[in-house]
């Protein structure tokens, strides 16, 4: 009996020492992870805490981009300055259009832009209208105006209009978001090289990958943002006219005189064409004179040699019934006649 008691009270006491034991290994683990959450949980919030701090709140935006001053997010500064993106539309026209092309193209060339894209409309022998080219044209922002002045002075403007889009706030917004996920990415990269689980790197690794997706995401809009400021637009439409509109409304006099001038150059242009088109109808005009010549000089031949003939006959109105009686009475009577005269 005594040697049970003693088995069970060695067994009790091995079982309390084995449960404390896995009770602190578990423990340890435990804290392990919570220790890498909260550290992945206190990097989140101070990038929060750096976003909130960077002035990309509206009022402090405009005092900084007004100052001209610089923002400073950990170690790295923000440069604030105005972003505008300017777009420029204009339809000009012209009465020499070739060499109005190559003027702009010169022009653009020399201020460092480029056309981003065109298209040319030619004219043909059955359009009266002239012809007509659409160009998108990307200039550096500080020489558009250049570039107008000069597109002004070589064509005729009939249509401008101006946009110019304020993305300040916007871009600083975008540009804060990415230096703070780029703070917390490199705080995480710290807390890889702590990690003692696979289940912490894991976690850190997940953490990561979303960062970088954010930070790329943030650093093409920037880029886009960039390439729009820094390059604005120009999209022109050159139209080939024989006349330029006038800028300002002429007299009564004036409109006379324009008036007979066009309805004089309408008439001549008409006896032109009416010239234009017989000379191009001769070759139609000469064929339909031989087929009639020769169709007329066969019906004539025709006629010749039926002429006095049983088929020429069949061509005459055909005698009524009655009619047909009485010339054959008639020629019966004469029939009779002769007979008795024989």
């Amino acid at each position: 009996m005594k040697k049970y008691i003693r088995l069970g009270c060695i067994i009790l006491f091995v079982g309390v020492i084995v449960g404390c034991g896995s009770r602190n290994g578990s423990t340890k683990y435990n804290e392990s992870s919570d220790t890498i959450t909260e550290e992945i949980e206190v990097a989140e919030t101070m990038a929060s805490q750096m976003k909130s701090e960077t002035g990309y709140k509206e009022g402090f935006a405009n005092n900084a981009i007004e100052g001209g001053e610089e923002e400073n997010v950990g170690n790295n500064p923000i440069e604030i300055g105005r972003k505008l993106i300017k777009t420029v539309s204009m339809d000009v026209e012209t009465e020499e259009f070739d060499s109005l092309i190559s003027k702009l193209l010169n022009r653009i060339s020399g201020f460092g832009g480029y056309v981003e894209s065109s298209n040319t409309n030619n004219s043909s022998y059955y359009r009266s209208n002239g012809r007509h080219a659409n160009y998108v044209v990307r200039i550096p922002s500080e020489r558009l105006d250049e570039l107008v002045g000069n597109v002004t002075e070589l064509a005729n403007v009939t249509w401008k209009e101006e946009n110019v889009q304020d993305i300040t706030l916007h871009y600083i917004d975008i540009e804060s978001h990415k230096i703070a996920l780029q703070t917390e990415q490199e705080r995480l990269l710290v807390l890889m090289e702590q990690a003692e689980t696979v289940e912490d790197l894991i976690t850190i690794e997940s953490r990561l990958s979303e960062i970088r997706y954010q930070i790329q995401s943030y650093e093409s809009t920037l880029r886009t943002y960039d390439n729009q400021v820094n390059y604005s637009t120009l999209h022109l439409a050159i139209s080939e006219v024989k006349k330029l509109t006038p800028q300002e409304e002429p007299s009564v006099w004036k409109k006379i005189q324009d008036g007979f001038i066009e309805n004089l150059d309408q008439v001549i242009k008409g006896v032109r064409d009416f010239f234009v088109e017989v000379m191009i109808a001769i070759p139609y005009l000469l064929l339909w004179g031989i087929v009639l010549f020769f169709g007329c000089w066969i019906g004539k031949k025709l006629i010749k040699k039926t002429k006095g003939k049983e088929v020429f006959w069949h061509f005459r109105k055909v005698p009524t019934t009655k009619n047909s009686k009485i010339d054959e009475n008639n020629d019966n009577t004469e029939k009779q006649s002769r007979d008795e005269k024989k």
